[in-house]
């Protein structure tokens, strides 16, 4: 460049060099003076566009592979990269195109068939999706991102001991591969077999694993040891968004004490939308962190004197509890999102309720567990419709129903309703799940019906819709059946919001009791059932008494709403007096 400053190509050597080394910033001023020198010749482009897309610049990016492209300067790599772009922003079938395109240019690539395989997955079609993994594996059969996606195909058809064998057979492969690790204990909550201490015994193995690999408290604090001052409480999550763990977090953030409490969020968000931009407005600081490492956000939590961190995901998809692992704030409390323990020795508490998890329980658990006055607050939409009259009275048939995700309908609850529905003449059954759009979808869960005598004509088999109209399918069932072992939570609370009761089935983990702390909470104790055969009766008595059924349709959207679920005054003074008391007993001890 000394030399011939304007040769396009050492600018463009140059910026490939230095993205190798990770200066991104020199590399794009080297990438677009190699384009601008010479505009003619599109390698520079798309390269550009590559390194933009990683720096999550999209728009930028896909002008420059749309330059690269107009300049027949096409490979798969550069197909590959615009249709992931492409894919998520949701223009699903010009992603596909490119995809397509990328495996006649290469068909022996395994990231084409990759990359095509989550295009299917966000789309719902599943076994789509696991061929192009299985492709990939038969290109590279050691590669282990592929067998991850294969287990979860698996799981999303609910082929849950398979899914779980293969997360296994990720984690022999590679085993730091975090995904798998994560996915694996999140999974075994379907598993009707698994006890409480053998879930936290998979989390604390998870925290020695890391540990054992250099990830563990690394910080000293210089936090000012006030009992009583003002606290900086940070959020971490990735929902911060219209997700329904948003409905749970929600009351929380948006009515806090300003003057006693300083809101930090550190939001994970992929694609904001109008829900994003309203928890930006109640914090007094917002961090963008997708694209930071578990170390960078740690020494940010550290750099911004957070008091304490919460966590709101636990072993979800969005996980950053290794984040957590390092201790960047002093008390650290995990909440809400996915509240079933961690296993980490750096999460000082857990909030929970005696229901959710009883005291006989609390041994097993590696945080303190602090009770609130429910698991969990609900803040219900402002757009959820009036609550239909009971459907029974019109119809003439009793219609029961389970709005939830169908990965937790298992064989063993279908089993079950089937028994149900054959106890109560011409009842229904509608189930409801953007994963149905999948035929795949549809055609598993109306065989397990048949399998119990159940024929396809008694389903209601539906979609994905916009959230108003997911409400509004309520008004269809009269009774709701929640799954088992793992329950619902939120679908919960919306099933009761829109006047529909919900027998559940306790169960002896935290995934397995969200079901019985709703229905104690607000009072619905006689839809409990402790064994599978009470949960059987329980609900065909109630099919038999819609003038009961009628009259508690319309009184248990109030109850919801003064239950404390819905009293969020109530709540946030639990929540923050929770908060003082951890914060005290930190000071009291400096942290020792």
């Amino acid at each position: 460049i000394t030399l011939a400053p304007d040769l396009a190509e050492a600018h463009g050597r140059a910026g490939v060099v230095l993205e190798a080394l990770g200066r991104q910033e020199e590399a794009e001023a080297s990438l677009r003076q190699a384009a601008a020198l010479d505009p003619g010749y599109g390698e520079w482009q798309g390269r550009l566009g590559a390194l933009l897309l990683d720096r999550g610049r999209g728009d930028e990016a896909l002008v420059c592979f749309d330059r690269a492209i107009a300049l027949k300067m096409v490979d798969a790599g550069l197909l590959i990269n615009r249709g992931t772009l492409l894919g998520n922003r949701g223009r699903y079938d010009e992603a596909m195109n490119d995809l397509r395109r990328a495996c006649e240019l290469a068909p022996d690539l395994p990231e084409a068939y990759l990359v095509m395989g989550r295009m299917h997955d966000r789309r719902n079609r599943f076994a789509e999706a696991e061929a192009c993994f299985r492709r990939v594996v038969e290109l590279q059969p050691e590669h282990a991102e592929a067998h991850f996606s294969i287990a979860n195909a698996l799981w999303f058809r609910g082929a849950h001991a398979e899914a779980v064998a293969g997360f296994r057979r990720v984690i022999a492969l590679d085993p730091g591969f975090l995904p798998a690790q994560v996915n694996l204990i999140f999974s075994l909550d379907t598993d009707p077999a698994r006890t409480l201490a053998d879930h936290l015994e998979e989390r604390r193995a998870f925290h020695r694993f890391h540990i054992a690999r250099g990830v563990g408290a690394a910080y000293s604090y210089d936090n000012d040891p006030d009992p009583e001052r003002p606290l900086r409480i940070g959020y971490v999550s990735s929902d911060f968004r219209r997700h329904s763990a948003a409905r749970v977090v929600g009351p929380v953030l948006f009515n806090h004490d300003r003057d006693r409490f300083i809101v930090h969020c550190y939001s994970g968000v992929a694609v904001e939308d109008d829900m994003t931009e309203r928890f930006r407005r109640h914090a007094s600081v917002w961090r963008r962190t997708k694209t930071l490492s578990d170390q960078a956000l740690a020494d940010m939590v550290r750099a911004d004197g957070i008091d304490i961190l919460v966590d709101l995901s636990g072993y979800t998809s969005s996980c950053r509890l290794l984040v957590f692992a390092r201790k960047p704030a002093p008390v650290q409390v995990t909440a809400w999102g996915c509240a079933h323990g961690t296993g980490l020795s750096t999460v000082d508490a857990l909030f929970a309720d005696p229901v959710y998890i009883p005291p006989g329980d609390r041994q097993f658990f590696a945080e303190s567990v602090i009770d609130l006055p429910s698991f969990m607050p609900y803040q219900a939409s402002e757009q959820a419709p009036a609550v239909a009259p009971l459907p029974a009275l019109t119809a003439g048939h009793v219609t029961f129903g389970c709005l939830n995700n169908i990965i937790k309908i298992t064989s063993q609850a279908i089993a079950i309703w089937a028994k149900i529905m054959n106890a109560v003449p011409g009842a229904r059954f509608r189930v409801k799940d953007s994963m149905l759009d999948d035929p795949n979808q549809r055609r598993r869960i109306m065989a397990l019906f048949a399998d119990n005598g159940v024929d396809a004509g008694r389903l209601d088999l539906l979609g994905q819709t916009n959230h108003v109209d997911h409400l509004a399918a309520y008004g269809a069932v009269d009774i709701a059946l929640d799954p088992f072992p793992q329950n619902g939570g939120v679908s919960t609370l919306e099933a009761l919001w829109m006047g529909v009761p919900v027998v559940v089935l306790a169960g002896t983990t935290p995934a397995g009791r969200n079901g019985i702390a709703i229905n104690t909470g607000i009072g619905l104790d006689r839809f409990v059932a402790a064994t599978p055969e009470a949960y059987q009766d329980i609900a065909i008595a109630a099919a038999g008494d819609l003038a009961g059924l009628a009259d508690l349709r319309g009184a248990l959207r109030r109850r919801v709403a003064t239950s404390p679920f819905g009293d969020h005054a109530r709540y946030i003074r639990a929540v923050e007096d929770a908060y003082r008391t951890l914060w005290r007993r930190w000071c009291a001890g400096r942290g020792r």
